[in-house]
């Protein structure tokens, strides 16, 4: 239903729309493990912004303090885009490309929302994780803790603290 109303949108060339419902669209089928069709939407709203100018010229800003809150709307589309097709990338086993497109997005997260920074690094963390890079998972999911205590939220506190104790657990300590 999602991408049908995205689909609309865009052929109507109402792209901000468009690009709320690729979002709810990705979102589900990403927890629904259908991967290919959450990948399809994020690139969707990486690829309307890329094309269209004043959303092009939105994510240049990226790293200003004063931007409008349309610009920052466009901004939060695209850092949410480049964090999904991340984790898809992540949860494929596919740990490279995840942390190039993570590594990529992590130079340009200074105005993002705290949600997407704690996705970031939580996400950063776990691949260091998965290759045994013990030192740097522990400095991502520690960066990750940090968020999501600033946000209150006992279960990404309990989540990061969880892998935490999994490296402490693998380190023999």
């Amino acid at each position: 239903f999602y991408s049908d109303l995205a689909i609309h949108y865009y052929t109507s060339e109402n792209y901000d729309k468009a690009m709320n419902f690729f979002n709810l669209a990705a979102n589900k089928a990403f927890f629904i493990f259908d991967y290919k069709q959450a990948a399809d939407c994020y690139n969707e709203i990486i690829s309307i912004i890329q094309k269209d100018k004043k959303y092009k010229s939105s994510i240049e800003k990226i790293n200003q303090e004063d931007n409008s809150d349309k610009d920052n709307k466009i901004i939060r589309y695209y850092i949410k885009a480049k964090i999904g097709l991340s984790k898809i990338l992540l949860n494929t086993g596919k740990w490279d490309e995840s942390l190039a497109i993570l590594n990529d997005i992590n130079k340009s997260m200074k105005n993002a929302d705290k949600k997407d920074i704690f996705d970031m690094a939580f996400s950063i963390g776990k691949i260091y994780s998965l290759k045994r890079n013990h030192d740097d998972a522990i400095k991502f999911y520690k960066e990750a803790l940090r968020y999501a205590t600033e946000q209150n939220d006992i279960s990404k506190q309990g989540l990061t603290i969880g892998e935490l104790a999994q490296i402490a657990f693998d380190l023999g300590k």
